[in-house]
Order: C-alpha cells, then structure tokens, then sequence
C-alpha cells in the first residue's frame, strides 16, 4: 500500500514536487487554496531565471553560486520531473542588460570585480558542459563601452550584456499543467487553506477551511511547500524561524511597449530601489517592475495581512487606485527610460515577496540582498518545509526532496 503525502501549496515548488513524490511511489495530494494551480506568486514575477548575477551584494557569493547551480540545472530538472523536452525557445524572452544606477549600494568597480568572479565561476564549473533554458551560452556578462541611447544617462554610469534570460511563466506553467493533468494519481484540493497542522499516531492531521466548511486530511508525510504561509503553518509544529524575514507586496505591470522601444532588451537596474523590464520575444506584452512606486507594503509579522490577499488573486478593489499605480510606476520609470510612460494595454498585477532579512533593499546590510539559505529547511518526523528562495531554485528543491525520500 503506497504511503499517502501531502503537499502544500500549488505553486510551481509543490506542483515539482508532487511529480517527484508521485515517481517515487507516495499517493499524493496538492492542496492549494486558490482555485488553480501554479497562480499567484508563481504566476505574477518577471520568470526570470537567475544567473546569480543580481547577487552582488553579498560578499560571500554563495548567492551567485547558489543561483548559478539552480538556473544551470532548471531545464534538464523540469523536464526529468515531468518526463518531457520542453520547448523553452518559445518561452524567452530578450537577454538582459544589467544597468548601474549613479545611485547603486555598489560602485561600478564593485561591480566589475564582481561581474569579472562570477565570469570566472561560470566558466570553470559550466561553460560547455550544461545547458541553460535550452541554450548554450559561451559567456555570462560583458560590459559595454557606451551608455545606450534608450537610457537616459544622467542616471545611469555603466552598462553590461549578459545571457540571462526569462520564462514566460504563464506560457510555462500551462506546458508544466498540461502534463500534471494527464497524471491521474495526483489528486487536488482547491479553495482550500490550511490553518492547523498537528502530529497524531499515524503521522499529520492537516486542518483546512475548503470554501467554507472545516476538513480534516491525514498523511504519514506533510510537504509544506506554500510561499506566504509557510513560516505560519511550520510555526503549527513549533518549528520557528531563528532569523528576521519580511513580507513584501510588489505590484508590477505587463504591458505593450512603444514602438521607439520595443526592441530594446530586457533590464535590470542595480543595486537598490529600481525596477526591471522584461521584453519576451514570443508575446507582445513586457513585464514592468519599478519598485518605488510598486512596492506597496511590508510586514515582518508571520501572517501577511488579509487585505494582500484580493490583489494577490488579480481582483481590484479601487479601479481608480489601480489607474494611478499604474501612471505613477509609468511615470517614475520613465525618467530613466524616456518613452516608457506611453505603454498601451498596460495590465496591473501583484504579488508577495518573501525572503530573510529587514525590509528595505536600499539597506546594504540586509539579508535580502542573499537567496542561499534555502531549500529543505526543516526535515523531521515526516514534515519537509521547503523555502523556495527564487522561482530558479524550485526544481533543484524538488530533485532534493526525491532524493531524501527514495
């Protein structure tokens, strides 16, 4: 009789690692308390899938590693998961330029030095022996001799290419859904948030409110595997964070760019309170994130506060509120990329940021600017608790927890 698991949370970590408890022969439940799978926080982020390059800030560089690890197994891990090639081309978007802001935490020597070790790690451990989204890069990140001109260089000191790259999340998890759907031993719980998690003869009792009504589930294995509930339901079992953390709600837009811009790459602003500009190649539509203006709310309690939860779901509760979000992002972005303000079919969307640390990114000692202290970070008795860090990390979590438990 195979031992039944459950795993919580539905998002592109619990649905990885539903596959991968599944292979190895658990009876296995999702249980999501939103109405599908991979929606909210993996739903709504720029996809992209992280060199390590972003990680600058901590001078240990285990980040940069840790995230390098995770991007340059991502592809092969997803379709050794779900038993599959992938057509990641169709997914990608433009390669990023990474922007040094006059205003940068760092200097662009800093960032030199940096660029120039993680350059060095690259090709010692990966250059022309692993893919990276389906393709082969030859090198990470070189600096330009030029400021472009779609940049408005009062602003900007220094400007470096790089191979890194996006997923268009929406397009990658319906591929990723179209195979868990043919997968008729995975079952699913839907509208169904889990408030208690206590121990009992035969393992766990797993407590929910599914539209409204109390249930009851019981598993000799429990997978927490929920973005802004997991540090709350670990607490369920006494299982406590000994570090600060913070909660933060980002709004982001997906719109079309303007035709004077619509070929420029994708961009990410360093190292402070900037945005990104994600321009896919196989849609119309670019994700824009500019952080003073979207970046709404924090909270360093364990809960994130009820009123997150219907702009985290896509619902809009002041359409007038909404509109001037969406010109004041426009507009605080375009002071660095003039012509930004004039995006058409502009989409606002939000989500929840979850990682160690004091809230303020501006702060240069802050654990924030850190993503490698994640993974399994509880496993005893049959609870698994997995912090996902970064959507790169997800696959390379779920091939762990295969591998513990086979």
């Amino acid at each position: 009789m195979k031992k039944k698991a459950l795993v919580l949370g539905g998002g592109l970590q619990g649905v990885l690692a539903a596959f991968k408890l599944d292979k190895i022969g658990f009876e296995v439940t999702i249980v999501e308390k939103s109405e599908k799978l991979l929606n909210r926080a993996s739903r709504v982020n720029e996809g992209k899938i992280h060199l390590g390059i972003i990680y600058a800030n901590d001078k240990s560089f285990d980040s940069a590693k840790y995230m390098m690890k995770s991007a340059m197994c991502f592809d092969t891990m997803i379709e050794e998961i779900v038993g599959e090639r992938a057509p990641w081309q169709k997914w990608l978007s433009a390669p990023f330029y990474y922007i040094k802001m006059k205003s940068s935490l760092l200097s662009v020597k800093e960032l030199d030095d940096f660029y120039d070790k993680i350059n060095e790690h690259f090709d010692e451990v990966y250059k022309g022996s692993s893919t990276y989204l389906g393709t082969s890069p030859k090198w990470l990140i070189k600096k330009l001799d030029y400021i472009p001109n779609y940049l408005n260089s009062d602003f900007v000191d220094a400007v470096w290419e790089t191979n890194e790259l996006s997923v268009e999340v929406n397009k990658m998890n319906a591929w990723i859904l179209e195979k868990l759907n043919k997968c008729d031993s995975i079952k699913k719980e839907f509208h169904c948030e889990v408030h208690d998690i206590a121990k009992n003869k035969d393992g766990f009792k797993v407590v929910a409110n599914q539209n409204g009504t109390e249930i009851e589930l019981e598993s000799s294995l429990v997978v927490n595997c929920t973005w802004e509930d997991r540090l709350n339901l670990d607490s369920k079992l006494k299982y406590n964070p000994n570090h600060n953390w913070t909660f933060r709600l980002k709004h982001a837009l997906n719109g079309i760019l303007p035709k004077k811009i619509k070929n420029i790459p994708s961009l990410t602003f360093v190292l402070g309170s900037y945005g990104d500009v994600v321009n896919f190649k196989s849609t119309s539509k670019s994700y824009v994130s500019w952080y003073p203006e979207g970046m709404t709310d924090t909270t360093e309690q364990i809960k994130v506060p009820k009123e997150w939860e219907n702009v985290c779901n896509g619902i809009v509760d002041d359409p007038k509120k909404a509109k001037k979000r969406i010109t004041d992002m426009l507009q605080g972005f375009n002071e660095i990329i003039p012509g930004l303000v004039d995006c058409t079919s502009v989409d606002l969307c939000a989500g929840v940021i979850y990682s160690r640390g004091t809230p303020y990114i501006d702060d240069i000692n802050s654990e924030v600017h850190q993503r490698f202290k994640v993974g399994i970070i509880h496993n005893e008795d049959g609870y698994l608790s997995i912090d996902t860090g970064k959507l790169t990390s997800a696959p390379l979590h779920a091939s762990e927890l295969g591998k513990i438990l086979n």
